[in-house]
């Protein structure tokens, strides 16, 4: 008889039913504690460790180089991946005089940051003295060497520029015209030719080449032309400074290329 009244009991009452099956426990933690478990919690505090130390590293030439040939290489790309590590090693002389200049005081004096020495991308490198870098040397220009830019850049103010000894370019005219200049020296032809190679296999393999090509060149001239820009305002403020914005903007480059493409 008490058994049956209990039984009634449960069934009358749907709290008590499945009270009676289970006990609730009541999680008081708030946030991300209490969303993630242990091991979650601690891939996630991993995860942003390895994002920061990332974004970091890409700050210094070097290291930017090796982190994009690793991701080509996650991606499939091949040709991306060889292509950065190439550039790695074949750039590695000149960005680490850039980051000795940075880091010690003295070796780059203030006065050159009112000048802009041009960007090669075989000059000063060490395929410079082989067989086919004598050869590439010869087209081994800026797009500041392109008659239609200095005509684009008259029209934004420029009025002339000078070559010194060190071969640094000291541009004259408007602050915009010597921006838009300094950052015209920083695009190597040849390094820009060489970053649309590396983003072909992209388009070969794309169903819609015509468009995979416009993404691509979204991609390249984003990157270059941010990464110029920044680095050219940078300069101004010393070799640290110019080194840090020449990083995010090839970060920010990447960024809104994405933001872009996304869209088409």
């Amino acid at each position: 008889m008490g058994l049956d009244i209990k039984t009634n009991f449960i069934q009358r009452s749907g709290i008590d039913r499945r009270q009676a099956q289970k006990h609730i426990e009541v999680d008081n933690r708030s946030g991300i504690d209490r969303r993630l478990e242990p091991e979650l919690w601690k891939k996630h505090q991993e995860n942003i460790f390895n994002k920061d130390t990332e974004t970091a590293l890409r700050l210094c030439p070097p290291a930017r180089k090796v982190i994009s040939a690793f991701e080509g290489n996650d991606s499939g790309n091949l040709a991306y991946a060889g292509g950065m590590l190439f550039r790695g090693i074949n750039e590695i002389k000149e960005d680490f005089s850039d980051i000795k200049s940075a880091l010690i005081p003295g070796l780059h004096q203030v006065k050159d940051y009112d000048k802009q020495h041009p960007f090669w991308a075989v000059q000063g490198s060490l395929i410079e003295k082989t067989k086919i870098g004598k050869f590439l040397v010869n087209y081994d220009k800026t797009l500041f060497g392109y008659t239609f830019i200095k005509k684009i850049l008259q029209k934004s103010g420029m009025t002339g520029y000078e070559v010194t000894e060190n071969n640094l370019y000291k541009l004259e005219g408007s602050a915009i015209s010597k921006v838009l200049g300094g950052a015209a020296l920083r695009i190597p032809v040849l390094g820009a030719a060489l970053f649309a190679a590396m983003e072909s296999p992209n388009i070969f393999k794309a169903r819609d080449k015509p468009k995979e090509a416009l993404k691509s060149g979204i991609k390249i001239v984003s990157i270059m032309g941010l990464s110029a820009l920044f680095g050219c305002v940078g300069r101004h403020y010393g070799k640290i400074v110019e080194m840090v914005l020449m990083g995010l903007g090839i970060m920010t480059g990447g960024k809104l290329s994405e933001k872009i493409n996304s869209k088409l």
